[in-house]
């Protein structure tokens, strides 16, 4: 049963062809539709008589529209997608279409089997609404035609991968290969291989573990180094045998005087920086044996204090100046190190001055600070449940140029694509909504309001997530339960790209 619209549809004479009968042909994906219906499926009919158009809709395609809703739009569809090939002819559609309704409308047109889910681009920005509501809201002209850009939508990860922990897990790192190093409320850490096993338990911290990071290294080799930081103050570096199954401790570092609440490893993989409820952040290396051997007061030999078999290593340096406690560091290049925490500013810190030199005001607790490796654009995770973008290159505007906002709950972790400018996921305390998972959202920054995907599994707060490669996330929180989110192609892919 077709609900009839009845939306006049101009077919423009520059970019249409009439037969002797005055019925128009347009080619569509290189086929050549003359006669009859232009475009015919169970949702769509276009028929044309002269150089006009009527469009019946299905009572299904219209299930996907606005209600209520009898303005019409004036649209002109195009791609930068080679492989579709859209008529860019502006034709006239009902106002209470959505991106659901315009996707079918799209498969029909270039025939596709099977079907494609199609996003739409509008000014740069994802299409949430109703044609028309996005009219009304960005006052745009009646008479004015609306390009919209047809791009592929991206697909939902496949069901998470479980790895389960005795207590919450408060920081989350992974490799681009799957393996996962976990900090938890236990004081322990641990690592953890693709396929979900446990490769071996980093004890020897007093109090929860709180983060935890890899070492970046040039050669892929069972060998790796990481480290550990915590609530009993201090840090502890690790060198990591997977083929072995063993781990050791190289060094703890100690300078703080309160919690150390998150690690940063400085891109050349030679120093890391921490976090901490003493207002401070601290410098150290990450290659103790080259380090000089601080002298003790009053004792010639200049040997170090040892903590079983590791040394203690002091700071390199201290980044002080914030106005309450330190939440989390990051340190995306060599000489910029960026943080957040209770004074609710995002700072910038010139890491061989000493000195913070800018300060970003969301205006609420920063839980979490990440910086995309493609664009250099900040994100906060952020106590109201907001993720904001900042970018620290301008100085003109808005400080804040973005916010995210669906969390209910505060955020506390952010992690960008480390492949695309436009895709980070953010994790929050929110807990399950009835079915609807709540805590875990992957954006598309082109859309504010409304995530791309919840991504499902996880039963209560989630407190850290990682971004290592592009067809992985990695999530852990209070429910103890290491989740592990893949694609089945092998890469999402963000609209547009």
């Amino acid at each position: 049963c077709l609900l009839e619209l009845r939306a006049q549809i101009v077919v423009h004479s520059s970019v249409s062809r009439s037969n002797s009968s005055g019925v128009v042909g347009h080619t569509r994906a290189g086929v050549a539709v003359q006669g009859g219906p232009l475009l015919e499926g169970p949702a769509y009919a276009f028929v044309a008589r002269g150089n006009r158009c009527t469009m019946s809709v299905s009572a299904a395609a219209a299930a996907m529209a606005s209600p209520g809703d009898d303005t019409e739009v004036r649209v002109a569809f195009f791609t930068r997608r080679p492989e579709f090939v859209i008529p860019d002819t502006p034709v006239t559609v009902p106002g209470r279409l959505r991106r659901a309704a315009l996707s079918v409308m799209i498969n029909h047109l270039l025939q596709l089997d099977p079907q494609v889910t199609f996003d739409f681009l509008v000014a740069g920005e994802f299409l949430r609404t109703s044609l028309s509501t996005y009219i009304d809201a960005h006052n745009v002209y009646k008479e004015e035609i609306l390009k919209l850009e047809v791009v592929e939508a991206m697909p939902p990860p496949m069901p998470p991968h479980e790895f389960p922990h005795d207590d919450w897990i408060a920081g989350v790192a992974a490799l681009p290969d799957g393996t996962c190093l976990t900090g938890c409320y236990d004081h322990a850490a641990r690592v953890w291989n693709s396929s979900g096993e446990l490769v071996v338990t980093l004890t020897g911290h007093t109090d929860a573990v709180t983060g935890v990071a890899w070492v970046p290294q040039s050669e892929s080799i069972d060998s790796h180094t990481c480290v550990s930081s915590s609530f009993d103050e201090n840090l502890r570096l690790w060198n990591v045998d997977l083929g072995a199954r063993t781990a050791r401790c190289v060094a703890v570092y100690e300078g703080h005087t309160d919690a150390v609440t998150a690690v940063a490893i400085q891109p050349t993989g030679k120093m890391f920086a921490s976090a901490s409820a003493d207002r401070d952040i601290k410098l150290w290396t990450c290659t103790p044996e080259e380090a000089a051997e601080p002298a003790a007061v009053g004792k010639a030999s200049g040997k170090r204090r040892r903590v079983g078999k590791a040394p203690v290593e002091k700071a390199l340096g201290t980044l002080s100046g914030s106005a309450g406690s330190v939440a989390s560091v990051c340190w995306p290049e060599r000489g910029t190190l960026y943080s957040g925490g209770h004074d609710q500013c995002v700072r910038v810190w010139d890491v061989e001055s000493g000195q913070c030199v800018r300060s970003l005001t969301g205006a609420r607790v920063v839980n979490a600070v990440a910086a995309s490796a493609v664009s250099g654009i900040l994100a906060s995770a952020d106590f109201d449940g907001c993720v904001r973008l900042y970018d620290p290159r301008g100085s003109e505007g808005s400080v804040v140029k973005v916010t995210l906002t669906s969390h209910k709950q505060p955020s506390s972790s952010v992690a960008w694509c480390p492949s695309d400018a436009n895709l980070l996921v953010s994790c929050s305390y929110d807990g399950p909504i009835g079915e609807v998972p709540n805590n875990l959202k992957l954006w598309d920054i082109r859309s504010k309001n409304i995530p791309l995907h919840n991504l499902g599994g996880h039963e209560d707060k989630v407190l850290s997530v990682a971004w290592p490669s592009p067809s992985l996330i990695a999530a852990g929180g209070a429910d103890g339960r290491l989740r592990m989110h893949t694609w089945a192609s092998g890469e999402p892919s963000a609209a547009g790209e």
